[in-house]
């Protein structure tokens, strides 16, 4: 168990992990912060897996809880919870590959785009998820953004608000 609390940086608050394969079990990333990208967690160019860990309270300009650049990464019972952005509040995903399990996205919050998730350029494959009562201007639980495929399934959205798209906000 590892707690990664209260810690700033330009980019990955939190912790930045460049081109490793870490697994990430049973870990609190809280209350950090980052100038750019990934307030809580910055993963580049990895096949980092995440299980059981709890992201919260974390803020950045890109992906207020973690940004996924240039990637393939699993999470699984995942918690993201209360984290701020412009554009992806709890998740943004950039040019990458999420799997995404029987995770909660709670609370999140982007000032711009993609309250729970901004997905670019990326396949997002979720499954058994909750996106609930997260906001943004655009896409308050997630927004797909052109060159995006997204499977949902068995995934509950529900509570989110947005001025475009409550739920979904999704460009071809």
């Amino acid at each position: 168990h590892s707690v990664f609390r209260e810690n700033s940086a330009v980019e990955g608050g939190g912790l930045y992990s460049l081109r490793s394969s870490c697994r990430h079990i049973d870990n609190e990333v809280l209350r950090n912060a980052a100038l750019h990208d990934g307030g809580g967690l910055y993963l580049v160019n990895g096949t980092d897996s995440m299980e059981d860990c709890v992201v919260q309270t974390n803020d950045a300009l890109r992906g207020g809880g973690l940004l996924a650049l240039h990637g393939t990464n699993t999470f699984s019972t995942m918690e993201i919870l209360n984290n701020t952005a412009r554009y992806g509040g709890g998740l943004c995903l950039n040019h990458t590959t999420l799997f995404l399990r029987s995770s909660r996205l709670i609370d999140n919050s982007a000032l711009v785009a993609g309250g729970g998730l901004w997905v670019g350029s990326s396949l997002l494959d979720s499954y058994m998820n909750e996106l609930r009562s997260n906001f943004a201007a655009e896409g308050g639980a997630v927004i797909m953004n052109s060159g995006s495929s997204g499977i949902f399934t068995a995934s509950t959205v529900v509570s989110n608000r947005a001025r475009w798209g409550g739920a979904f906000s999704i460009y071809s």
